[in-house]
């Protein structure tokens, strides 16, 4: 079966293992699959997931990175939800398309609900509102309109998120101001938020070495799709 991946960010495609990934483009992935970096946002993950489908994909995986909403998970934790929670609705992901053999290859994993946003949980207090209402593991802003996608076109489904940063961490300015959808820092408006918080760089070198351990857990992923599991 040819997979259909996409992901939001550039770093995110690195870590997976795809080479020079571009925002905005389909690249091969694999022996057989294609991958998409959409950028940040459901409405540019659903048009990556359209431009996949169109060029091929028999299925549609959402990989990615997540924040967590469970205090219990860590950086690097792999989440493999059964769920995805996206504008009141349940999309049922499909576990036999590739997630028992991640199981074995990762650890430690969650199997609990994702909930997918269409604009940032950054805080630990939305974190925590959030984790309240809606009990989900993590919370991602692609996945969901990518299971709608899905679910519209009749085909598989899936999601494949690792933690960055966890339930009490809130995500610094710099961050949400300073890059551009695709991750990519825009150097003004970065350098003008730590002028405006020099805190701020603490809490930048904690979330770089959350990243780290993310993306190990990213490249096992990807070693596993490059072996073509599912077809």
């Amino acid at each position: 079966m040819r997979l259909g991946i996409v992901m939001a960010l550039e770093a995110e495609a690195l870590a997976l293992g795809a080479r020079r990934p571009r925002g905005g483009h389909v690249q091969p992935f694999g022996r057989n699959h294609l991958l998409a970096v959409s950028g940040m946002g459901p409405n540019n993950a659903e048009q990556a997931g359209m431009a996949l489908v169109e060029q091929g994909a028999e299925a549609l995986l959402s990989i990615g990175t997540a924040g967590a909403l469970d205090p219990r998970l860590l950086p690097g934790t792999l989440c493999l939800p059964g769920v995805v929670l996206w504008q009141g609705q349940r999309y049922s992901c499909d576990e036999n398309l590739w997630q028992g053999g991640l199981l074995a290859a990762a650890t430690p994993v969650s199997e609990d609900p994702l909930l997918s946003v269409a604009t940032p949980c950054a805080s630990s207090t939305e974190k925590r509102r959030a984790f309240t209402q809606w009990g989900a593991a993590a919370v991602d802003m692609e996945s969901g309109t990518l299971a709608a996608l899905a679910e519209r076109c009749s085909c598989p489904f899936g999601v494949s998120r690792v933690i960055v940063d966890g339930a009490c961490r809130s995500l610094p300015p710099a961050v949400l101001k300073g890059v551009d959808p695709y991750g990519r820092v825009r150097p003004v408006p970065f350098l003008w938020q730590l002028l405006r918080g020099p805190a701020q760089i603490a809490d930048l070198w904690g979330l770089r070495r959350e990243m780290a351990a993310a993306s190990r857990t990213l490249a096992v992923v990807g070693s596993f799709l490059a072996e073509g599991p599912c077809g």
